[in-house]
């Protein structure tokens, strides 16, 4: 895409340039297309170091499991099993054979809200129980679909101003949109943008079921 108006964007060099913008956020999302490097790393240090909500995904993972953990109340934890397993320095088997622990455990090492994704989608917060998104969507495995996920669980997160809810929220929400495009599209394959196109359906469709819910007796 050579032109696309309506992305807002700010070219920063430094992360001493980052702070000005982060007081103007309510939520934060980092990591997607950063990169691991030093200017990656900078960005990172400044986004931790605003305690702002924050979504954490991507390369922000991957440098985190460079990291001492520090523990925050307010930040969501967005790994695929590869990405859990370099967090806990382990195998991907590992993470596989019991998502739930893997989560749990991530959870108690980072604090705030982890989401693991996957076939059944955990998400571990500081309840007993944990929330499990069922079902998966095979034209999902293509990149940038984390991308989406993480944007609509800041954007969530920045209107319902809990973590978890809007982990569990975001998670459904992305789910059905993949499989409203799949079923619209005809076939399987999916890229990143057919998820977005499907949003606004899929919200005005939860929000109808809503209302239907608030009018019963």
């Amino acid at each position: 895409m050579a032109r696309c108006p309506s992305v807002m964007v700010h070219g920063l060099i430094h992360g001493s340039e980052l702070p000005p913008l982060l007081e103007a956020a309510s939520v934060v999302v980092c990591g997607p297309g950063m990169g691991q490097g030093a200017w990656a790393q900078q960005m990172l240090e400044q986004v931790v170091e605003s305690s702002k909500p924050r979504v954490l995904d991507a390369d922000a993972l991957n440098l985190l499991s460079t990291r001492v953990a520090l523990p925050a109340e307010n930040q969501v934890l967005t790994p695929h099993p590869g990405e859990a397993a370099r967090l806990l320095g382990c195998l991907v088997p590992e993470v596989e054979a019991d998502r739930m622990a893997a989560a749990r455990t991530l959870q108690s090492v980072y604090g705030g809200t982890v989401l693991l994704k996957g076939a059944g989608t955990v998400i571990a917060s500081d309840r007993e129980t944990v929330d499990i998104v069922s079902g998966s969507n095979p034209g999902m495995a293509t990149g940038g679909m984390g991308d989406v996920l993480a944007g609509i669980i800041g954007a969530l997160y920045g209107q319902l101003d809990n973590a978890r809810r809007a982990a569990a929220l975001a998670a459904s929400v992305h789910l059905a949109a993949a499989n409203l495009a799949s079923e619209e599209k005809g076939f399987m394959g999916l890229i990143p943008t057919d998820v977005i196109d499907a949003l606004p359906k899929v919200l005005r469709q939860s929000e109808a079921l809503s209302s239907q819910g608030r009018e019963e007796p």
